[in-house]
């Protein structure tokens, strides 16, 4: 037992930390409920006036010097020794009759199982899980899917902080535990205490618990959940007790903390680091570890390491997935596993036969969840399945018919969120997402209903009134708004996509129609055309306004690409049906495009003509964007001719309208063609600031080919005032960029570019430049940006 001298306490109340670091004395106060249980104790004691006073500032403020205490008392220090140590006297007593009554008398409790394969990672989760305990939770439930590894987590924490609890640790399994009514039993069961007769169950055990310092887990709680108010009771009776729960879901009991326990973090297979670094990813270091253990030749190496990421990746870094993946190892090698993960539950379908059937596939694991949950539960979660990217409240509400204010839907999804099936996506506020394997489970259950197809043209209709209500928006003040929600939702676009090609083509039409200007402007050219080519050739009986509108996106997706032949073709097709319809204005915004076209191909005198006989036509429809678009390809010509003063007149008369609409990325244009005439003009601190207005502005839009542009221009600035280094880095990341999106520059606008490029590789020797080309070429978009507004850069 314990035993307080007067030097001890003294230094325990001057230095609570030094004495906190040794056991026994460690473990005491841990027993007594940690540090500021004790002070409270400690403030409660009838103690004399002095002796108080010196107590209180202690606690207060404690670390301080003698000197300090001594000051803050009013007294001299010989004064504030004499009252301390007759303090230390006072309180030895009282913890010395503590000690006594906290030290168990018989051994102390240390009932975990023991596991038979290595404990992996975890290391962030388990530091912040012992600091919650250690703090004071006292019923802390970890959360999170099946297959996390919740009960191997817990099984850990325990064992880490065994020596804190002076009547130990006990692990009750409830997995097989058949009713909420038996968990009482499997708890006394595991503490082994003998039943009294004449005594209800109950009574035994919160006799036994009362004065017991104890740790108590409780495991799989999920399917039990009716007995969550026995814990509760449990924690009212045994002050001294704590829970650790593992559980599917929360418990939604009184003075519950949750900690939600998610997948490993695996490595993104676009941005895959070194094998070294490779190593440091705990997916990718528990899948290698059951590899071995299935397949002893198992190496991860060059050649095999991006297979392994993407099958980590794929598995969303379950770690039950993982396991079980990691077993065909044996018969498999990763590039041929990974080719059958598009599947990922029949694939993964056997794990080790001693594990609880529940683990033992991805199917069982999911299953287990899916029968926990009510009928109003279980629908809402398959038809959330049909959402690739995500959802927001009001998607699901439309999805359900309902409002999105409506409770029912809103207590539906919240316990789709504490049962782990549903999660808040972490990069969007009030959005909420699956993992893929769950999806995928989700969506068998889905197809296994009569639902499927009548949720699939839902979310097509869903996603089609988005993108409908989006693409006038996409022209004015609020663009950036709607590009960033369209950006969000463009995985379930995709899917809709998919799905309205073969069963709604006109529906295809529409959303592929409204969405080209989205497609244009964050640079996702290749992906758009190729969309909008498969719906044009589409069979149907689409409305002349339908086509229009893919045929023009169809064709300025193409001409951003540098595909001119088809994008004349496209635009002419357009045109002949805008005719056909009489729709003036916007024959006249084709016969701007393909003056567009005429530019690039250096024909200056057909530009001017089809822009000449559309400027009035816009002026009287008092259409003021296509005014200004207008007089911009007026001054692209003059620009191009070399007529540098009536090129910088016009985009300076385009700007002002484009100001008054408030379209970001009009203005942006404006910018960047009157940085370019700066550059021309050799007016380089104009042009640069030009140029850094105009990247400002897209670099919140996203528009990766306008981006390209401006490094481009701020490269020529750069090398004109003497910084060839950082002129060289531009241009290494404008060239990946652009290959990046697939938007080559056009033979009108090569000629600038090499200019500038020859005078960088003018102005420095050929390692240098490689080296900055090279630095270039690897700086992601937020890096490129940043070094081209860097103020502070020399170059």
């Amino acid at each position: 037992m314990i035993e307080w001298n007067v030097e001890r306490v003294q230094e325990l109340l001057q230095h609570p930390q030094r004495v906190l670091r040794e056991d026994p004395w460690r473990a005491w106060v841990a027993a007594s409920g940690g540090l500021s249980a004790m002070y409270a104790q400690l403030r409660a004691l009838p103690l004399p006036h002095d002796q108080r006073r010196v107590l209180e500032a202690l606690i207060d403020q404690p670390g301080e010097s003698v000197a300090s205490y001594a000051n803050t008392l009013g007294v001299h220090v010989t004064t504030y020794y004499r009252h301390l140590r007759r303090l230390a006297e006072t309180l030895r007593d009282f913890l010395n009759a503590e000690a006594a009554r906290v030290t168990p008398a018989g051994p102390r409790l240390r009932q975990l199982p023991a596991v038979p394969t290595s404990f992996i990672g975890r290391t962030g989760e388990i530091t912040a899980i012992c600091a919650l305990l250690a703090g004071g939770a006292r019923l802390l439930t970890l959360t999170g899917l099946g297959g996390t590894g919740k009960t191997r987590i817990s099984l850990h924490v325990a064992a880490r902080l065994a020596d804190q609890w002076s009547h130990g640790v006990v692990f009750v399994a409830l997995a097989t535990i058949s009713g909420a009514e038996f968990v009482r039993s499997a708890i006394v069961q595991a503490l082994g205490i003998k039943e009294v007769s004449g005594q209800s169950l109950e009574t035994t055990l919160l006799e036994y618990l009362h004065d017991k310092h104890l740790l108590l887990v409780l495991d799989n709680f999920e399917h039990v959940i009716d007995a969550a108010p026995l814990v509760g009771t449990l924690l009212g009776a045994a002050p001294r007790l704590t829970v650790l729960v593992t559980s599917r879901t929360v418990l939604h009991i009184y003075g519950e903390q949750t900690f939600v326990v998610p997948p490993l973090a695996a490595p993104n297979p676009a941005h895959l680091p070194s094998l070294d670094l490779l190593h440091d990813s705990e997916a990718i270091r528990l899948f290698v570890a059951r590899a071995l253990a299935a397949d002893a030749s198992f190496v991860l190496s060059q050649s095999n390491a991006r297979a392994v990421a993407e099958i980590c990746y794929r598995l969303d870094g379950l770690p039950l997935a993982l396991e079980l993946a990691a077993a065909r190892i044996r018969l498999l090698p990763p590039a041929d596993l990974l080719a059958r993960l598009d599947q990922r539950l029949p694939v993964l379908s056997s794990g080790s036969r001693d594990l609880p059937q529940r683990q033992q596939t991805l199917r069982d694991m999911m299953d287990w969840s899916y029968q926990l949950l009510s009928a109003t539960e279980r629908d809402t979660f398959i038809r959330l399945s049909v959402w690739t990217g995500g959802w927001t409240v009001e998607a699901a509400a439309t999805m359900l018919g309902v409002e999105s204010t409506d409770l029912n839907l809103l207590e539906t999804l919240a316990a789709l969120l504490d049962s782990s099936l549903i999660l808040r996506d972490p990069a969007a506020e009030s959005r909420w997402t699956m993992l893929q394997i769950v999806r995928e489970y989700a969506l068998s259950r889905l197809a296994e209903s009569d639902q499927l197809a009548v949720v699939q043209r839902q979310h097509g209709e869903y996603i089609v009134n988005l993108a409908e209500v989006a693409s006038p928006e996409l022209n004015g003040a609020q663009q950036e708004l709607w590009l960033a929600r369209l950006e969000q939702e463009h995985d379930n676009v995709r899917a809709a996509l998919h799905w309205s090609i073969v069963h709604a083509p006109l529906l295809a039409l529409q959303l592929s129609g409204a969405l080209w200007r989205f497609w244009w402007t964050h640079s996702h050219l290749s992906e758009g055309r190729s969309w909008l080519e498969q719906v044009l050739a589409l069979p149907g009986e689409a409305t002349a306004a339908a086509r229009v509108r893919a045929l023009n996106g169809t064709g300025a997706l193409a001409w951003s690409q540098g595909d001119y032949d088809p994008a004349t073709r496209y635009f002419e097709q357009c045109l002949a049906l805008q005719r056909s319809i009489g729709d003036t204005r916007g024959a006249a915004m084709t016969l701007n495009n393909l003056g567009l076209v005429a530019i690039k191909r250096a024909d200056y005198a057909q530009a001017t003509a089809f822009f000449s006989e559309n400027l009035p036509i816009f002026r009287d429809l008092d259409d003021l964007y296509s005014y200004a678009a207008t007089l911009s390809n007026l001054g692209m010509v003059a620009r191009y001719q070399g007529d540098y003063a009536q090129a910088r007149r016009l985009f300076e008369e385009s700007l002002a309208p484009r100001r008054a609409l408030a379209n970001r990325w009009a203005i942006a244009a404006s910018l960047t063609n009157l940085g370019v005439v700066a550059l021309y003009q050799h007016d380089y601190a104009q042009a640069r600031e030009l140029y850094h207005e105009s990247l400002a502005i897209l670099a919140d839009l996203g528009e990766k080919e306008s981006i390209a542009e401006c490094l481009e221009g701020l490269a020529g600035v750069f090398v004109a005032q003497q910084q060839p280094v950082r002129a060289a880095r531009l241009c290494g990341a404008a060239e990946a960029l652009r290959s990046a999106i697939g938007a080559p520059l056009s033979p009108t606008d090569q000629a600038l570019y090499t200019t500038i490029a020859q005078s960088v590789r003018a102005a420095l020797d050929g390692p240098t430049f490689e080296q900055a080309w090279l630095a270039g070429q690897r700086l992601n978009l937020e890096a490129a940006i940043g070094a081209a507004l860097d103020q502070s850069d020399p170059g």
